[in-house]
């Protein structure tokens, strides 16, 4: 084959994978503004990374970047397609990625870089969406947690009032 014929199977192939991946993105996006409209206003992520990877700096030291999937905190406006600049905080699909740099200690340091999902890169974008029911399914344990402590602390001060009132 030649660099012609090539180059066109290439120019399809990309043609493509952006046709694929802006799909994605739209239904990522969706699903961020379903989580979004929930209002849960508490961050989860999931305890193992979905992506890992590794390279030497310019010492030839190795650097161990890991990326964890969640439901994070982030400022206002960081999510493509969105444009405030109010310094809220908000709640959305992302990701945090920490270095692990070899032979150096991480005491003191950042706990890593918190982006929006579709602001990481596409390989990221990518993997995340195996994980996403793991992701939901976390979000609502931790809901079904809640919901029986606040009954039982309901519980508990209406009693109290209870017993307030027939003093």
């Amino acid at each position: 084959m030649g660099v012609t014929e090539e180059l066109y199977r290439l120019g399809q192939a990309a043609r493509r994978l952006n046709d694929g991946s802006d799909k994605l993105d739209r239904t990522l996006s969706e699903i961020d503004g379903a989580l979004g409209r929930l209002s849960l206003g508490f961050e989860y992520q999931l305890p193992r990374p979905i992506a890992e990877t590794v390279h030497h700096d310019s010492a030839g030291k190795r650097v161990i970047e890991v990326s964890y999937l969640g439901y994070l905190r982030m400022a206002a406006g960081s999510v493509a397609g969105e444009s405030t600049s109010s310094g809220l905080r908000e709640f959305h699909l992302g990701v945090k990625t920490l270095k692990i740099l070899e032979g150096r200690s991480t005491d003191g340091e950042q706990p890593g870089c918190v982006v929006a999902l579709l602001e990481a890169p596409r390989s990221i974008r990518h993997a995340a969406v195996d994980h996403l029911a793991r992701l939901v399914a976390g979000l609502a344990e931790q809901v079904d947690e809640m919901v029986g402590n606040i009954e039982r602390r309901n519980a508990i001060a209406s009693t109290i009032l209870d017993n307030l009132g027939s003093s």
